[in-house]
């Protein structure tokens, strides 16, 4: 892929960049010069329909791709994508540089992590959705290792945990270089840990905040089901419910998740950490699914489905993947 173009926004939308290859057809087929002479720039092998009414709205959104520094469209929609922000990144613990740092590892924009490591060297072992930027350094999947060795020189860690110790066993970036067969990478991680005290030395996220600390109480209470401490959690700070729901979703607790949304709480937004699952579908993700809770939820203003851009994130699409027809009835 080409270099993003300087004109892309910081976060663009993919919506209005929809609305501009619209805008730049109706321009073209109204007869426009400016808008034929950038099928012509941008677009050389669209230039024969680029002077007849022949043009789709699939070329227009090539183009648009193309001045912007793309291949291709779909090039332009998954850099859109990744570099969208999930809602549920714990931006108070890890800082507001840090979602750009990681796409900018995925992407292998090596002058952008240079200049964030100097800025913040402690930002190698930032994470999302458990995962550190070595993870996503390997998950990239690049033939060269210039990024894996710039984050290793950092002091990032190839122990660093990811989801291990769930179900899918050593999810360390080792553990996903050995999955892949990338005997490469793997050396380069023995090498550093025979010279370094990564594992022992990593530090920890910053100590929590007063309404940190109040939003985990908030959870652990509600990850047991304690209906009894959560009432009175709520009687002496009434705008925490939100932080309560995940838990009681995630861990079955009907009742307790009734009085939160009750209290408040929206069942429409992710929680930190959720790895930008709904607490719907988290009521949906098991083997059994919370059909009582889903319920619950979608009565409360949980929806089914987002953007249409968005088709990954939605509750329909994530359970026609994992075919279950029931969830999709319900839905």
């Amino acid at each position: 892929m080409s270099e993003p173009h300087p004109r892309l926004p910081a976060r663009p939308s993919l919506e209005q960049l929809r609305k501009q290859a619209k805008e730049l057809l109706r321009a073209h087929r109204a007869g426009d010069s400016a808008a034929a002479g950038r099928f012509i720039q941008f677009a050389s092998h669209l230039a024969e329909r680029a002077t007849s009414a022949s043009a789709t709205l699939a070329d227009a959104q090539f183009v648009i791709a193309r001045e912007l520094g793309f291949d291709s469209w779909p090039r332009l929609k998954r850099h859109v994508d990744i570099i969208r922000r999930p809602a549920d990144f714990d931006e108070p613990v890890w800082g507001r540089d840090t979602w750009p740092f990681l796409v900018a590892v995925y992407e292998n924009r090596v002058d952008q992590v240079q200049a964030a490591i100097a800025a913040n060297p402690e930002i190698v072992h930032a994470q999302y959705a458990y995962l550190q930027p070595l993870h996503y350094a390997v998950n990239a999947g690049r033939a060269d290792t210039k990024m894996i060795e710039l984050l290793l020189a950092a002091g990032a860690n190839p122990l660093a945990e990811g989801w291990s110790g769930r179900p899918l066993g050593d999810d360390t970036p080792l553990g996903r270089a050995r999955d892949r067969e990338r005997d490469d990478i793997v050396h380069l991680f023995s090498e550093a840990l025979k010279t370094s005290r990564r594992a022992s030395t990593e530090p920890g996220p910053p100590p929590p905040t007063p309404l940190r600390a109040l939003e985990d109480e908030m959870m652990r209470l509600c990850h047991r089901g304690d209906t009894a401490g959560a009432l009175e959690m709520l009687g002496r700070y009434p705008d925490l419910a939100y932080a309560g729901l995940y838990e009681a979703v995630h861990q079955g607790h009907t009742e307790l998740a009734r009085i939160l949304l009750e209290r408040g709480a929206d069942p429409t937004k992710p929680w930190r950490w959720e790895c930008w699952f709904t607490p719907l579908m988290h009521a949906l993700r098991y083997e059994t699914p919370n059909f009582a809770m889903a319920q619950l939820l979608l009565a409360r203003g949980a929806v089914a489905s987002l953007a249409d851009d968005e088709p990954w994130a939605t509750p329909a699409a994530w359970a026609r993947r994992r075919g279950f027809k029931e969830i999709l009835a319900l839905l």
